[in-house]
């Protein structure tokens, strides 16, 4: 897809489009692909991206939780 064609498939800006793709290809979740007798930048997710992804949420949202102790037991 081009970044153009995410704008219109996700309903949100180019700005949001450029910061979500800078942001992703170094983690390595998304990449560029050639597209033959195109101008334009292609992305895609990389293959397990998502999978990538599930033990990071769940880590993260462990790590914002409050330690068993200071957490009520009513």
């Amino acid at each position: 897809m081009t970044a153009a064609d995410l704008c219109e498939e996700l309903s949100i800006s180019s700005g949001t489009v450029s910061t979500a793709i800078k942001q992703l290809i170094p983690v390595g979740l998304a990449e560029r692909v050639p597209a033959p007798g195109s101008r334009r930048d292609h992305y895609r997710f990389r293959e397990g991206a998502w999978a990538t992804c599930s033990p990071t949420r769940r880590s993260r949202a462990r790590s914002h939780r409050p330690p068993a102790s200071s957490r009520s037991t009513s």
